[in-house]
Order: C-alpha cells, then structure tokens, then sequence
C-alpha cells in the first residue's frame, strides 16, 4: 500500500482494497464513510473475492442512529472484532450482515484530522476466522496509511481549490520563502509577466528586474516585510518583452501554527496604466494652467502697453512740438532727441507687448509663405553672421495662409534670432514649411484641432533647453541671457501673433540637441493678395485747410 503513487483517490483506494484483500486472503474488503451533515453511512468502496457477490449498492444511506451500539463503539476508536458475528451485540448489524453470508468480521474507524472519518473492514464469508493480535496491528498500521493518504489528498485537494480561486484573480499572487525564492504564483503574473510559471518557481524575486530610481527594491521589499510583519508601496517590474509594470504591492510575512515565520506572501495590482492616466491627467493640467497663465499674461500686457503707449504719444507729441522751437545747435535740442529716441524704443517695447496681447494692428491678407520667407533669406543670413549655416527647405504645392504679412517677418525674425543666441560658434538654422493634415487631437500637441495646415518648422543645433526652461519661454520678459542682452518679449511677440492668426506654435528641445519650433498656421483658400502688387500712382494735392476730428479718451494727448 505504501508503494502505491496518489494520483486519484477513488482508484487509489480501490487498489488498495484490492491488495489488502488479497494479501489477508478475506471475502470483502471495504470501506464506509460518515456523512456528519447527514448523520448516514454509506459504503463507497468495496473489494470481493472470486464468487463473492457484492453489496456496496445496497449498503447507502445507513442511519447511524439505528447503529448505536456498533456506531458508538467504532466513534470511540475501538476494534469491532468477532469471530462469528453471532456474538455481535448490536441486533441490527446482523440483520444487515446476515443476508451477505459474513461469518467473521475485523473493522477499525479511520480519523481524518482528528474527526471521524469511517471505517474500513474485512468479512470472511468461508468460515468463522480467528483474528490474531498481528492482523489487527497490521489493519490499524494500514488503516494509519490511509487516514494519511486521505488527508493529504484532501490538502491537495484544497490547495488546488486555492490555487484555482486564485488564478481568477486579476491581481498578482506571488509566495517565496524568506531569502525571496518564488515558490508559487497565480496566472495573472503569468499572463502580465509573459513568462510560465514553471520558469518564474525557484528564482528570486529580484529577477524580475527592478528600477530603484522609481521603486523600492525587492531586497529593501523582503527586509521591511520581515522586520515590520508587512509592506506596502510601488514597485518596478519588467516582463519578459522588457515593458515596464508599475506595481501597487502589499507584502506579509506567513507564520506556521507555532509562531514561526515560514514564507512571504505578495499581492500586486498592476497600476501601469492608472499611472499613465495620472501622468497624462497631470500634463493636460499642467498645460489649461499654463494656457490660463497665458491668458491672463496676456491681458496684463496688453493693457498696460496700451496706458504706456498712450503716455508715450503724450511724450512724443510734446517733444516733438518742442524740437520746432528748440535751436538745433542748442544743448537743449540735443537732450530733446534723446528723449524722443528713449520714446521710440519704448514704442518698440509696447508693440512687442500688444503683439503678444493681440491687440495690435493688423492688415492679413491671403499669401504664400514659401514667396515671404524666400525673400527673407538674405536678410537672415546677414542677421544671423556668416558663422551659421541658414538651410532654407520651401515645401512644394504649398496651401495659403491668411495673415498680415509683417507678422511673417516678426515670427520668422525673431525665431532666427533666438536660434543664433542659442548657438555657441559654428551651427546651422533650418527653415522648413510643409502642408500637413491633422485627422484626429493629439496629447503630444495640445490644443490642435483637426484641420488642414501649413507647418512652419525652424530648427537649430544650438545647446538646448531642459524641460522647466522651455515651459516658460513665451512668458514676456522672461528669458535665459545675460542681463542687459535681452529683453525677453521676442518669443513672447512670436506666440502672440501665432494666437492671433489662430495658429498653434509648439516648441521640442533637449539640452545639447537643439530646439526646434513648429508653427500651425491654418490653410486659407483664395488667391494670393500680394503675389501681383498693381503700381499705384500718387497725385500730388495742392496744399489746402482741412479739419481733423480727434477722438481720444486721454485729455493728455
């Protein structure tokens, strides 16, 4: 019987039986079961010698209350025992035991974890049998054997129960001993980590690679769940094709009926893509609050550009009235135009600002901005210094864009500029203009709506930007050069004429690869205003008195 392997418990005890009853050369051998909900007793395996005529389907649901004497002998533990069941004192066991033709009985109870489980028995039906002291040693030894196969095929049992339930988990089940050596895991980690289960049992937990950067790390995960019980927190994971798991990890220690610490257990939801979502929700914030800033920059400028522009008239205007009456050689006419020149340059000031606040004065016009650019290149290249490369890439078949056309000078002059500061000695500009069709929204260009556009693209290989430094830069007045050797409202004036001509601009930089700009202006079907400018001759009016109205809310000017 002990060398008998354990796959199915039912043919297992069939085989045993078998062997038993042949081995103590008796008629039956068989085995009843207590059913405890229903306090009944049923024969469910049973073995007969050639010519002995079974009983196990009459011998189903036996009350064991109509047993009492036999039920409460055998509860007890103690050998039912007799030669000739005549001597049996339990009336009602005979009458059972009688029609089988069983002169001689040998029976012993089986306990299965302390409870009564049965009995298992053997009945001679050729003659009155003497049991010996040896026989009933040897079927309470084998009786032992049974009780621990059953026991331990009702713990595997349960174990696949558990292990069943826990592969319909989602999350991640995961025991090891106490060094972190993975003794079990349920398919959920199979099917995220993309590896089978027979490669994952036996190895350390720390092969499933880990990024200390971004998570604890298992060693430091085993430590803390040993010294404190328990653990929680986010851990790094990798699967098999080296994707990357965020994992949202609860560790504790298992302890044995004594006390002892005997393994660890872990249970991980996988939080990928709920951290994608909150870093995606996170960026999306980052750019309405950025758009706000923006806006309401934007107002400020604006409106404090237009009272200073009005001031600045004021000035002007009465510098001017006084440099008629000044003498020229006069010290006094020499401190009046440097006034009038520190007015003019403020007035570049606040038409930078307004241009950011889009609030100046405009004319667009349908036009291609390949012809504006291309007869920008000569004035780049002198701007820029013969020490960079200006590449100029025009894109064939380019669409319209309305837009005034001396904004078209400002964007693409003011972004050269800020190329040529970024670039240290040698480097090279690149314009470049493209039709591009946007079918859907994308994250990774905030704001543009689908639609057909003409993409203005301006590239350097100057030194770069990090991410903080380029979330600011069509901030006015904000800027990275040295004090005195900027103002900070070029990029400003870029974005606020993009905004005004309902374009997108997008700036793409990383420290020591460059910056690149690309501008969204929307395409605009028509013909080109400016590509034929008629001549306009002017007829010289004969000086005459006219009368100007004036309407001005600022009694100054």
């Amino acid at each position: 019987v002990m060398a008998m392997s354990v796959y199915d418990l039912d043919d297992f005890l069939d085989r045993a039986l078998t062997e038993m009853g042949e081995a103590f050369n008796v008629s039956r051998a068989y085995i009843f079961e207590h059913d405890k909900e229903n306090d009944i007793m049923d024969n469910t395996f049973e073995w007969c010698a050639p010519g002995i005529f079974p009983h196990i389907e009459e011998l189903q649901g036996l009350p064991v209350a109509d047993f009492k004497w036999w039920s409460d002998t055998i509860m007890k533990g103690d050998v039912i025992c007799f030669k000739d069941i005549e001597d049996i004192p339990d009336e009602t066991a005979k009458e059972i035991l009688r029609p089988q033709g069983v002169l001689s009985l040998l029976v012993v109870a089986l306990f299965v974890n302390g409870e009564y489980y049965g009995f298992i028995g053997f009945d001679d039906c050729c003659e009155h049998r003497k049991w010996f002291k040896e026989d009933i040693e040897l079927l309470l030894a084998i009786s032992r054997i049974l009780v621990n196969v059953i026991e331990r095929k009702k713990v595997e049992d349960a174990l696949h129960m558990n292990s069943m339930v826990l592969d319909q988990i989602t999350d991640l089940v995961t025991v090891t001993d106490l060094e972190g050596n993975i003794t079990y895991v349920n398919e959920a980690e199979t099917k995220i980590l993309k590896i089978p289960k027979e490669e994952i049992i036996g190895r350390s937990v720390s092969s499933y690679g880990e990024n200390s950067e971004k998570g604890v790390s298992q060693k430091q995960i085993i430590e803390q769940t040993k010294k404190n019980g328990s653990w929680r927190g986010e851990v790094i994971n990798y699967s098999a094709d080296g994707r990357e798991i965020v994992m949202d990890c609860r560790t504790r220690v298992v302890f044995d009926e004594t006390g002892k610490a005997v393994a660890l257990c872990g249970i991980s939801t996988d939080i990928t893509e709920r951290k994608l979502a909150e870093a995606e929700k996170e960026k999306l914030q980052k750019q309405l609050t950025q758009a706000q800033k923006m806006e309401s920059i934007g107002r400020l400028a604006g409106g404090i550009a237009h009272d200073f522009n009005n001031m600045l008239s004021v000035i002007s205007g009465r510098v001017e009235l006084a440099l008629m009456k000044a003498d020229e050689s006069s010290s006094l006419h020499s401190d009046l135009e440097e006034i009038r020149e520190a007015a003019e340059r403020s007035a570049l000031l606040t038409a930078q600002l307004l241009a950011f606040a889009r609030k100046q004065v405009i004319s667009p016009k349908i036009m291609n901005i390949n012809e504006a650019i291309g007869n920008m290149t000569v004035m780049l290249r002198r701007l820029i210094g013969e020490n960079i490369e200006l590449n100029w890439n025009p894109g064939k078949d380019i669409s319209n864009i309305m837009i005034d056309p001396a904004q078209v000078d400002q964007v693409i002059t003011n972004l050269c500029v800020n190329s040529k500061d970024a670039i240290s000695e040698h480097g090279t500009i690149s314009i470049k203009t493209e039709n591009c069709t946007v079918n859907e929204p994308d994250l990774n260009l905030p704001g543009l709506i689908p639609g057909d556009y003409v993409k203005v693209s301006v590239q350097d290989d100057g030194q770069g930007m990090d991410a903080k430094t380029a979330s600011q830069i069509f901030e006015p007045f904000f800027t990275t050069k040295e004090k005195g050797k900027g103002t900070g409202l070029g990029l400003a004036t870029v974005f606020g004429i993009v905004k005004q001509n309902k374009g997108y601009i997008y700036c793409n930089s990383t420290p020591g690869s460059g910056t690149r700009f690309d501008i969204y202006f929307p395409k605009k079907d028509g013909t080109n205003e400016i590509a034929v400018k008629e001549k306009q001759t002017f007829k010289k009016e004969q000086t005459s008195d006219f009368t100007i109205l004036l309407v001005e809310d600022e009694p100054s000017i």
